[in-house]
């Protein structure tokens, strides 16, 4: 449900100014940040919180999550594929989604997971949005689209999706990557702008030509 906080924190995130990544990762208000967030979170103070995420650079919520970890035994490895649902205490994602629900659950476990690893967090976009019946066009172009612009950044998009959602291969055949995701969910001319977004991170992560060839274009 779309409430009158779910409005500021939209308004917050697109006005907030961040601290710079060049801003100092300082010890002392890490351990602070890290109290401060879980006070902020389990007293539902929602637009409170999302002021303190907007206000933190990536690097400065890198380092109060994985000061979270280490001090309160969460999973310190949960991005790792055999560690998926095998988590010590709670960790700051769990946490938010056991506090808040909706529209504010989905903003601050995104702009948590997109400071902790982006990449990461676009695989997930991408897999959530072809998961299941139906495709969210709107949320499948967007993530393509932005993650493109940034070749580097495209590149450890594709290896996260492979790593975490890519289907191992049969023999005989090739393993299923990004690229078959999005042909297998899309058509026509959204997935000719969507593949040709995707395409040249294949070329630089596997020097092949395989998509190609196989899909004619």
């Amino acid at each position: 449900m779309f409430t009158p906080d779910s409005k500021k924190i939209l308004q917050a995130i697109v006005t907030i100014p961040r601290a710079p990544e060049t801003a100092p990762i300082d010890p002392q208000q890490t351990e602070a940040g890290v109290e401060e967030m879980v006070r902020l979170i389990k007293g539902k103070g929602s637009v409170a919180l999302c002021h303190f995420l907007c206000t933190r650079s990536n690097g400065q919520l890198r380092a109060i999550d994985y000061r979270y970890d280490s001090k309160y035994q969460a999973n310190s490895n949960k991005y790792l594929p055999q560690n998926q649902g095998k988590r010590g205490n709670q960790d700051l994602d769990t946490l938010i989604k056991k506090h808040y629900s909706g529209y504010e659950e989905l903003a601050f476990c995104l702009m948590l997971a997109r400071a902790v690893d982006p990449a990461r967090a676009d695989a997930d976009q991408l897999e959530g949005s072809m998961k299941g019946v139906g495709t969210k066009d709107t949320v499948l172009l967007a993530t393509v689209v932005r993650a493109h612009w940034d070749k580097d950044h495209m590149n450890q998009v594709c290896r996260a999706y492979n790593r975490f959602y890519g289907k191992p291969a049969k023999p005989g055949e090739v393993e299923g990557d990004l690229y078959d995701a999005i042909s297998g969910e899309t058509s026509g001319d959204f997935r000719k702008v969507l593949l040709r977004c995707v395409e040249p991170s294949y070329y630089d992560a596997k020097g092949t030509a395989k998509h190609r060839k196989r899909f004619g274009f």
